[in-house]
């Protein structure tokens, strides 16, 4: 019998890469709707007479990696994989870009300390002044009496205060969900550490020094197994110890090199099909071992599309996960001097007034990697506030584009005119996990066993992690689970 992979996502890529590897006898078809690969991994060369190179590289969704803990170590096992080492651009640890990240609160930028000797300028930072004596204290704040999830916001306020909460947690939300800091699930988010932190140890800063002296926090047996199968692996070894001092990297020609690289190695696998312009319209049970998807027989299905989709062609239990959509406006300026500050960016918090058009950050690209040897940087506008009211959706790239510059000149007093621009409406692209996240993931598992016979195996960044790196570390280990299974 043959796998079915739905959903040519990043997660689903990653899916079907290492199903192909670890089950190289068995039939794997992955599905996708479209024509494109990689989901929002999408990097474009803009020609442009004023770069010294002749064109501008814009990435319109991710742009780098981050190979930090176990999402992290499957990343570099994956680009090692696919022989992208030398494709790798480091930003190191020591260098501006890395260690110069800001807060814009209520009307300036606000450094955001990477070193103990640089917290004490959080006494006279509007957006921290408020956080040492809250840490302080934290520790003799009374643990929430149950174990039951709340938002972020809720977290935060009851650990820190409102003003911790609004002013920095709320741009932490911005800058990964775009999202809402008073829906978002600090059980089922990036957050949930912080929540372990807090029923393990009482206290969030006394959980996080428990489980550092104990190595961190717990890993299921499915992460443990292929965390692992990483660390006996040779060329990831040498991959991740090469990187020891980088703390982000992007890749040549853009973040789209590695789900271009992951499509032509699937070409190459004879046990791979791969079919775009195939949507699923159908996923139900045909018999105790198998499932029919449109029609045809598999032993097994990698659910790798997005609930909502789920939804419709399996009449899945409702998730109702929300999402968040996103105006991404590239710029582009001929002149090196551009920028005020040497950084990685800037997030805007929920409690900065006067943000008309609903900036959530910019990430000062050109400080990162810069071979068109000018001012590179994207404006990220929009989040659940356009879900919440439309009517502030640009109606119009060119409208964006103006509302991206009238924000840089407010924020940064970048009055300068752009020598490229492209604006980008990326639609319901940031799944929110709202409080009860992990319930109704329950609900989900209940449903698979019940009614398809546990021949679904879910993932993709509706389900375990929005990140790039989590939706790679997921895909490894459904593909590990169904490896176990059909050997």
């Amino acid at each position: 019998m043959s796998i079915a992979v739905c959903g040519g996502g990043i997660a689903g890529l990653s899916a079907a890469y290492y199903l192909a590897r670890y089950l190289p006898k068995t039939q794997i078809v992955l599905l996708e709707q479209g024509t494109h690969l990689g989901g929002w991994l999408q990097s474009v060369k803009v020609p442009c007479s004023k770069s010294p190179t002749g064109s501008v590289l814009f990435e319109k969704g991710p742009r780098t990696l981050r190979p930090i803990g176990l999402p992290g170590l499957a990343t570099l096992d994956l680009v090692a994989k696919l022989k992208l080492q030398d494709k790798i651009l480091p930003i190191l640890k020591s260098s501006t870009s890395a260690k110069n990240r800001y807060l814009y609160y209520p009307d300036r930028l606000n450094h955001v300390p990477s070193n103990l000797f640089q917290s004490l300028s959080m006494f006279m930072s509007p957006a921290f002044r408020s956080m040492p004596w809250a840490m302080l204290m934290e520790p003799f704040r009374r643990k929430k009496a149950d174990s039951a999830d709340e938002s972020v916001w809720s977290f935060a306020n009851r650990r820190f205060g409102p003003k911790v909460a609004d002013r920095v947690m709320s741009a932490l939300v911005h800058g990964i969900y775009a999202g809402d800091i008073h829906e978002l699930s600090v059980k089922s988010s990036m957050f949930r550490n912080m929540f372990n932190a807090e029923q393990t140890g009482g206290s969030l800063i006394l959980g996080m020094i428990r489980a550092m002296f104990k190595g961190g926090f717990p890993l299921t047996a499915e992460q443990k197994e292929v965390k692992n199968l990483l660390r006996n692996t040779p060329e990831t070894m040498s991959l991740y110890h090469h990187l020891k001092s980088t703390a982000i990297f992007a890749l040549q020609d853009g973040i789209e090199t590695l789900s271009k690289a992951m499509y032509d190695a699937l070409k190459k696998s004879p046990n791979v099909e791969v079919r775009l312009e195939t949507p699923v319209t159908n996923i139900e049970p045909s018999s105790e071992k198998s499932v029919h998807v449109n029609g045809e027989a598999f032993s097994n299905v990698v659910v790798a599309m997005s609930s909502r989709q789920l939804e419709k062609v399996a009449s899945a239990p409702a998730m109702g996960t929300p999402t968040s959509s996103v105006y991404l406006v590239n710029v582009y300026y001929k002149d090196p001097k551009v920028l005020p500050v040497s950084a990685f960016g800037y997030l805007v918090p929920s409690a900065t007034p006067n943000n008309p058009h609903k900036v959530l950050g910019v990430v000062f690209d050109s400080d990162q990697s810069n071979p068109e040897q000018g001012t590179k940087l994207t404006v990220m506008m929009g989040g659940r506030s356009y879900t919440k009211d439309p009517t502030l959706i640009p109606s119009s790239p060119e409208k964006a584009t103006e509302a991206a510059l009238d924000a840089l000149k407010q924020q940064l007093n970048i009055t300068a005119t752009p020598d490229l621009t492209l604006a980008t409406l990326q639609r319901d692209c940031i799944p929110q996990y709202a409080v009860g996240h992990e319930e109704k993931l329950n609900q989900l598992n209940e449903w698979n066993n019940k009614k398809m016979n546990g021949c679904l195996k879910f993932t993709g960044s509706w389900y375990n992690g929005v990140a790039i790196t989590d939706c790679i570390l997921n895909g490894h280990i459904v593909a590990r689970d169904l490896a176990k299974i059909h050997s």
